[in-house]
């Protein structure tokens, strides 16, 4: 027997919103801010892929010039 959630329901409402990640308290958390400190959270997921990427040039000069991943 499948199971329904309201329309409602708070369970309907977070699927909606997307896994993000908070620099200060180093945790993932649902929505922004982060609801363990408070800070701003950061989206955790890659850009969709293109064939025509336009930032590519761009994304490869600042990986070669730091070494901190770009995203």
């Amino acid at each position: 027997m499948p199971i329904s959630i309201k329309v409602n329901s708070p369970l309907k409402k977070r699927t909606n919103e997307q896994i993000r990640y908070c620099s200060e308290c180093q945790e993932y958390a649902i929505g922004n801010p982060c609801s363990r400190c408070e800070a701003k959270t950061i989206n955790i997921r890659p850009p969709k892929y293109s064939p025509e990427d336009k930032y590519g040039a761009y994304r490869r000069q600042m990986k070669r010039d730091s070494d901190a991943d770009p995203y």
